[in-house]
């Protein structure tokens, strides 16, 4: 497991995206999102249990999104972290972790 220290001081988005190759990753990630299958139109394909996490500082996608997906997602379950990032299992993780188990103990004792 990596420790507090190595995530808040080694993986930022601003090393990760820093200079000529930084902003030339940031193209191909934009490309790659531009050209991506669009899923929206299955989510109501999905007929398990969902867990939607989403953080309200979610600068990538909005809560209204998540919000929809939940609408979408038959059986799913949405819990938004305050405070939380677009990358919540790195910033947010003990919530999330905590967040998921509690949500699988959920799902096996309704499965009995």
């Amino acid at each position: 497991m990596y420790s507090d220290k190595l995530y808040s001081t080694s993986w930022t988005h601003h090393e990760v995206y820093a200079g000529p190759n930084g902003r030339k990753k940031v193209r191909q990630c934009l490309i790659c999102l531009m050209e991506r299958d669009d899923l929206e139109e299955r989510l109501n394909e999905i007929h398990c249990p969902v867990l939607i996490l989403h953080g309200t500082n979610d600068n990538i996608y909005t809560i209204s999104l998540a919000k929809k997906m939940q609408q979408d997602i038959k059986n799913s379950h949405l819990e938004i972290i305050e405070g939380g990032y677009h990358f919540l299992s790195v910033f947010n993780r003990k919530e999330v972790n905590q967040l998921i188990n509690d949500f699988i103990i959920n799902h096996n004792k309704n499965s009995k």
